[in-house]
């Protein structure tokens, strides 16, 4: 008798604990998402076909060069902090959820539109070490890092490709904007910024 009451009262604390879990696990989500695109991305390559196709905005995307530094932080906690920081300075510049996507064609050729800002131009993949460059209007170059798992995909890139890319969305070189986010981009060493994207 004394066995049955535990193990109900066992369960009764699985049934009573569950919403904190989910709330936990639906909060930190898109971290998840973001580790597993991680470890999933530390060895496979990443070929131009690959990204065919319209991808479309989802959120803001980091990633930590060194997973020291992610740890001193406080790890996943940490980046989704950044994440949401970084969401908020690029809405504020127009881009968001239905306002910014990547569309690469098997050409090499991308459009894209960031907020207001059109861009088009040509693309390269390196196969091995997954960095990407953009081309603009045939001379502006902006290198960056292609993560892809599935139908996710991440654009990252450190802050002076960030910010050149940025400069073109917004048009205005010497906005407050950008100087606010390129503050938040000094207070990091080694951190990648850029754009969480899925499928079309």
């Amino acid at each position: 008798m004394k066995s049955k009451n535990i193990r109900i009262s066992i369960i009764l604390g699985i049934i009573l604990l569950s919403p904190l879990f989910l709330t936990q696990a639906q909060s930190s989500g898109k971290s998840i998402i973001n580790s597993v695109l991680n470890k999933v991305t530390q060895t496979s390559k990443v070929q131009p076909q690959d990204l065919t196709g319209e991808w479309n905005y989802q959120g803001s995307a980091c990633h930590f060069e060194s997973n020291n530094i992610l740890k001193n932080m406080g790890g996943a906690v940490a980046a989704e902090q950044v994440e949401n920081q970084f969401d908020n300075y690029l809405s504020k510049i127009g881009i968001g959820v239905g306002t910014c996507k990547f569309t690469f064609s098997n050409g090499n050729t991308y459009n894209a539109n960031l907020g207001k800002m059109p861009l088009n131009g040509k693309y390269t993949v390196e196969e091995a070490t997954k960095q990407i460059t953009l081309t603009y209007k045939g001379m502006a170059k902006i290198h960056g890092t292609v993560k892809k798992s599935g139908n996710n995909l991440q654009l990252l890139f450190d802050a002076d490709n960030l910010l050149k890319l940025l400069k073109i969305a917004s048009s205005m070189t010497n906005d407050s904007k950008l100087k606010a986010i390129t503050t938040f981009t000094d207070m990091y060493d080694g951190l990648q910024l850029g754009f969480d994207l899925k499928k079309q």
